[in-house]
């Protein structure tokens, strides 16, 4: 086997070290030498693709000091995994055996001499082999693409806004707006939880902590506003009515009708929050709806 290096952005073995840097001559880029796999490939070729259940495949054989998860294998090698993701892996315990030694210290007045003597004997480590095919993340990709270049065109066609002005503050002061655990979505029934909760209930109460807070600091000079969207600002994160974690939820409406009564309530908050200071936006996901809200996240650049 050969070693041979790996270009980190693509994967590809077509590479020619240039100086302390390679050079793909798959994707056109450079690269550095730390940032490159020094990757043992199958025959000393470039990664082998391979017909898989998801079509073609990256193959990389290396060695690591342990088992990992996917997403740490992923970060040990270098490998964007918003590009690609672990399709298969496969683990061998290696020995390596090295002359085992002692250590030996000696105080020489002040100071203390140290060296390590050879036993004679011999010690076993274990490292592991690892095989990893590759798959890249076609569809993501491709509606990442999607979702950019329909932000870019409402970013290039919306309607030039004219700048607020704001009455200046010696006092530096910015007001933090959190409302945690909206969850837009959620339906429960008052003989089943206690309490009746749902979108229209949802945005009463958001309409009524927001114009609360307003109220209570109309005479201070604020110059900053950051509200913190996020801790469930959804009840869940998919069409199947679950958390990210698989947790089904009781949700009134189908995953489209809820994502854009969200789009509508974060709206409606940031016209009212900009009307007092510049306003920041902070996303925190909850375990109920990460991907859902860096969707909203998305959306709320064009707002």
């Amino acid at each position: 086997m050969k070693d041979k290096l790996i270009c980190p952005k693509c994967l590809s073995g077509k590479t020619q070290k240039r100086g302390r840097k390679i050079f793909c001559h798959e994707c056109k880029k450079f690269s550095s030498l730390m940032e490159s796999l020094e990757l043992m490939v199958i025959g000393g070729e470039t990664p082998k693709e391979e017909t898989f259940t998801d079509g073609k495949i990256q193959t990389i054989s290396t060695q690591v000091p342990e088992k990992m998860t996917d997403d740490e294998l992923l970060a040990h090698l270098g490998i964007d995994k918003s590009q690609w993701q672990v399709a298969k892996v496969k683990y061998s315990r290696q020995p390596v055996y090295r002359k085992a030694q002692e250590s030996r210290h000696v105080r020489v007045g002040k100071d203390t001499v140290s060296w390590k003597n050879d036993t004679g004997g011999i010690r076993v480590e274990y490292t592991y082999g690892v095989q990893v095919w590759l798959t890249r993340k076609t569809e993501e990709i491709k509606a990442t693409s999607i979702v950019e270049g329909i932000l870019q065109r409402l970013e290039e066609k919306a309607p030039k806004v004219p700048k607020k002005s704001y009455r200046k503050g010696d006092d530096g002061l910015m007001l933090q707006v959190m409302l945690p655990d909206i969850h837009i979505g959620r339906s429960t029934h008052i003989y089943e939880s206690g309490e009746d909760y749902n979108i229209e209930l949802a945005f009463r109460v958001v309409h009524e902590a927001i114009e609360s807070m307003l109220h209570k600091v109309q005479s201070e000079k604020i110059e900053k506003v950051l509200f913190l969207v996020g801790n469930d600002f959804f009840n869940v994160d998919n069409e199947h009515k679950t958390t990210a974690h698989g947790t089904p939820q009781q949700e009134e409406q189908d995953f489209a009708i809820t994502f854009l009564a969200g789009e509508r309530l974060l709206s409606y908050i940031v016209e009212r929050l900009t009307e007092v200071a510049p306003l920041d936006l902070l996303f925190i996901p909850g375990n109920h709806d990460p991907h859902r809200l860096f969707y909203l996240g998305r959306v709320a650049q064009a707002l």
